[in-house]
């Protein structure tokens, strides 16, 4: 059987309120130099329940906002 969940989706927040926010989830951001998402995928524990996901403006977050993401631990991802 096919169990889906919907996910949980919360307002947008400034770069740090999302930094300070601690959380026990796994961090994710969406970015083109990251490792694949199949790679990720591998990593995924299957109980983990939680994730916190960035997703930057159009035209791309700065380096130094990039920099904050990863000291934060955030794992950084590409779609491809």
């Amino acid at each position: 059987s096919k169990n889906f969940a919907m996910a949980q989706v919360n307002e947008p927040k400034h770069l740090a309120d999302l930094i300070a926010q601690k959380s026990d989830g796994q961090r994710i951001f969406f970015d083109a130099t990251g490792k694949s998402l199949l790679e990720l995928s591998n990593d995924i524990h299957p109980l983990q329940k939680k994730y916190i996901v960035c997703v930057g403006p159009e035209g791309d977050l700065l380096e130094s906002e990039k920099f904050l993401l990863q000291k934060d631990g955030f794992t950084f991802v590409r779609l491809t």
